[in-house]
């Protein structure tokens, strides 16, 4: 008796582990959701601050050159933008099940992507600025 009691009460906190894992990844969600509302309301807020192009920059563009076919001129928008779907899925969801098991290097992944599109747009900065 004493073990089918501990048996149930471990089910019931596992459970609760994986529905707070699932309302921290919904909040991930809704934060992103409305950080992507707010830059529609009031533009980038990084070239508001800064005047300079944010890493993401063109990304948009570039998608619907690519949609287009045309890769080139998407290319020529932001030279990261199909990588940057893949950073944004990582960081969002890095600290899931799935993620844990099946993406072992995934934090040296977010970090030399991170430092590589920090580079990127250093470089476009200073030898192709915003016009």
């Amino acid at each position: 008796i004493f073990k089918k009691k501990n048996i149930i009460k471990m089910y019931y906190v596992r459970k609760k582990s994986i529905m707070r894992k699932k309302y921290v990844i919904l909040i991930k969600h809704i934060i992103y959701i409305a950080a992507i509302a707010v830059v529609e309301i009031i533009g980038c807020p990084f070239y508001k601050l800064f005047h300079i192009t944010c890493p993401a920059c063109g990304t948009t563009r570039a998608w619907l050159c690519a949609l287009k076919g045309n890769f080139r001129e998407a290319f020529g928008y932001n030279l990261f933008f199909i990588l940057i779907p893949v950073f944004l899925l990582l960081a969002v969801h890095a600290q899931t099940d799935f993620f844990k098991r099946h993406f072992k290097y995934r934090y040296i992944f977010l970090i030399s992507f991170s430092v590589i599109l920090a580079i990127y747009n250093i470089l476009r900065v200073i030898y192709f600025p915003l016009k």
